[in-house]
């Protein structure tokens, strides 16, 4: 079996570190709001539960079940935890102000 590899010229610039990280937070907001979600849908549609135990998200509420879960999931004002509260806020920011998406 052989294996050809071809060298196309680079047509964009190189993002720099800062571009790069810029990007990364990005993603990372849109990915932490994405996974809960995913994890309800999956719930509900196996009738099962959503359990999570790495305090990602007001833990002492799971498990749960996807018609609660998507009451107060990344809800800011109804968690807690100020710290988590604040995170939240940020995604949303940086979600909303991302033209990439």
């Amino acid at each position: 079996m052989s294996t050809t590899f071809e060298v196309y010229p680079r047509t964009q610039r190189v993002p720099t570190f800062a571009e790069l990280i810029e990007l990364a937070s990005t993603r990372l907001a849109i990915i932490s709001f994405a996974y809960g979600i995913i994890a309800a849908s999956l719930a509900e549609l196996t009738d099962g539960i959503i359990y999570s135990y790495d305090s990602a998200w007001d833990y002492d509420r799971f498990p749960a079940v996807a018609a609660d879960f998507y009451e107060w999931y990344f809800d800011p004002e109804l968690t807690p935890d100020p710290d988590r509260a604040e995170w939240a806020r940020g995604c949303f920011v940086a979600i909303a102000s991302d033209q990439r998406l």
